[in-house]
């Protein structure tokens, strides 16, 4: 019973859109109190009239402060803050009138307040949009690029801007404190007072604002900062680009690369980062490469581009057009990460120059799905990332052993294969937790994981129940850290699907289970799917998890180990030689044939 209340809450606080039950009731005190104030300046009821107003005060400012989504609901309604709190001051002079003090010195004070105050709000939200939008709204920005000869003035102070509107707003609180205070018997002064407070304190905040307009206090304008941004590349000669376009939850695909530009850098090359997003810059893992972040295609398809040689790209999307048009440079699919999923073999990769795989496997993918993307276009590369990844069993003494739950996410269709957490999930978590010999559960889920479906959310939240429920070592991993090849080299056995995670876990050596979640058969599961030939295959029940669990038990009775070193070297490549020598070798092959299309051109020309 108690269960079944939780789940309703849950739901309803879904249906509602917000985060928390405090939510709902400001949500509710905040609606209602609009008509409730109506009607207490109608009968009249100045009691009921300031206690109704205080409550909704309270709530508007509760909600914002949590960043309700509900307010954003509210706005697309015609109910906005602006709207919200200009209704409240109508609702005061209707009170007033209804009191018979419409025509009082307090009443003609309060009326020109309103009037001023929502004058004020004009020049407020002009020079806080135009602050945001240039200190905030650089045509690039940058990190680990000097911009000493761009001087980048200190951004206004973050008093002023961050919930600007609201702080405003409530500026009023002192003028209508002190007219309800007055018409309730106390003296003008205290009315007068009030008014002044908030038309002083509301002219001090546009003034404040306006004085972050003097000169020297804004950033360059944007054509200055194009021009610096050209000069730098022209000066820097980067020679090799990463270009990223994605979600905030996708930033994992180009943070994955930036530990390999970092020993390119090491070694010679002059690599950089180009994203599209702003909000990239923010959840980009740390790196010493240089990451600039143009958002707007006119400027960059504006850039001096021409110093660039090779292009790699780890995400097929549409906003690669943009720099897939330059013809200076060679374009280079890198992806991120190799697995038998759909993706791997995505038409669009035919637009490259060349598709870059881990191993043999890779080329064999795209000569079975026949989606155009030529043999002599495909260059096997190995797998630089994984060099941190240890390979081998882990030292057992004094501790558990541990397996990493990671599933994919639950993917664009509704096909059950995608992933294994819908179905199996709460089954593997459960067989897992209950192992005879213990074992300590990690659980990391793909950043997608929720994000379409429902059920994906809900199975999601079930699993991570279940471990924190159960206690002691085990653990849920959602953020970025532990990164995954962290938990990787703490674990000694995977359970996952059909992805990248299982082919980079090979690289280890270690056991692993994938979960055949559509039910076709153990066989025609491994026909279809090259990296589950060395796995333990599950069904949707968890049934065959005792055998990873043996294999923990006995890691020399492992009947799938030799299967696992064989298959490492059809998906990785060789172990030798080093996996960074062969990318930084296919770099430089591929930037010497972009100049050599270079000087033809020149040459016709």
């Amino acid at each position: 019973m108690i269960r079944m209340t939780e789940e309703r809450r849950e739901k309803l606080l879904k249906a509602a859109r917000v985060g928390s039950f405090g939510e709902l009731f400001a949500a509710v005190v905040l609606l209602g109190g609009l008509p409730v104030l109506l009607v207490a300046a109608l009968l009249p009821q100045l009691g009921l009239f300031a206690g109704v107003t205080a409550a909704t005060y309270l709530a508007d400012h509760f909600l914002h402060r949590r960043g309700s989504y509900l307010l954003s609901r509210l706005a697309k309604a015609r109910a906005g803050l602006g709207v919200r709190f200009l209704l409240r001051h109508l609702m005061l002079v209707l009170l007033l009138v209804r009191l018979d003090k419409a025509e009082s010195a307090v009443a003609v004070a309060a009326i020109s307040c309103f009037v001023a105050f929502h004058c004020l709000q004009v020049p407020h939200s002009a020079l806080s949009t135009l602050l945001r939008n240039r200190h905030h709204r650089l045509p690039v920005e940058t990190r680990n690029i000097d911009t000493s000869r761009l001087p980048l003035p200190a951004p206004p102070p973050q008093a002023l801007l961050h919930r600007g509107a609201e702080k405003m707003q409530h500026l009023d609180i002192f003028a209508v404190a002190g007219v309800l205070a007055a018409v309730a018997g106390a003296p003008r002064a205290v009315a007068y007072t009030g008014i002044g407070v908030t038309l002083v304190l509301a002219l001090g905040y546009v003034l404040a604002l306006a004085s972050c307009m003097r000169p020297g206090k804004l950033p360059p304008r944007r054509e200055r900062v194009l021009e610096w941004f050209d000069n730098w590349l022209t000066e820097h000669q980067p020679d090799t680009v990463l270009y990223f376009s994605g979600s905030p939850e996708s930033t994992y695909q180009v943070s994955m690369w930036l530990g390999t530009l970092e020993q390119l850098a090491a070694r010679g090359l002059r690599p950089m980062v180009l994203l599209r997003e702003r909000y990239t810059m923010e959840t980009l893992a740390e790196t010493t490469v240089p990451v600039a972040c143009v958002p707007s295609a006119v400027h960059l398809m504006n850039l001096d581009l021409s110093m660039l040689r090779v292009a790699l790209y780890p995400a097929n999307v549409g906003k690669n057009i943009h720099l897939l048009r330059e013809p200076t440079m060679k374009h280079v699919f890198v992806g991120h990460g190799d697995s038998d999923k759909i993706a791997s073999v995505n038409p669009y990769s035919k637009v490259y120059d060349e598709v870059w795989t881990a191993g043999r496997a890779g080329r064999d993918r795209y000569a079975l799905a026949n989606v155009g993307v030529r043999d002599e276009d495909i260059v096997e590369v190995g797998r630089p990332q994984l060099a941190p990844v240890f390979s081998g069993p882990l030292p057992r003494e004094g501790r558990t052993p541990t397996v990493l739950y990671a599933p994919t996410w639950e993917g664009w269709t509704d096909d059950p294969g995608n992933t294994s957490i819908i179905l199996a999930g709460e089954h593997i978590v459960r067989a897992l937790l209950a192992s005879p010999d213990p074992v300590r559960v990690l659980y990391k889920p793909h950043p997608f994981t929720g994000t379409r479906s429902a059920l994906a959310r809900e199975a999601h939240e079930k699993i991570t129940a279940l471990i924190r429920a159960a206690g002691g070592e085990h653990e849920v991993i959602t953020g970025p850290v532990p990164a995954l090849y962290d938990c990787f080299n703490v674990s000694d056995a995977l359970v996952s699907d059909i992805s990248s995670v299982v082919s980079d876990w090979i690289a280890s050596g270690r056991p692993y289970a994938v979960t055949d979640s559509a039910g076709l058969g153990a066989e025609e599961f491994r026909r279809q799917n090259t990296a589950v030939r060395a796995a333990v295959i599950l069904d949707n029940q968890a049934n065959g998890i005792e055998q990873l669990l043996a294999a923990l038990r006995d890691p020399a009775g492992d009947p799938l180990a030799a299967d696992r070193a064989e298959l490492k070297t059809y998906l990785l490549g060789p172990s030798g030689p080093d996996p960074l020598a062969r990318f930084e070798l296919a770099v430089k092959e591929l930037a010497t044939k972009a100049g050599v299309r270079n000087l033809e051109s020149l040459t016709h020309e």
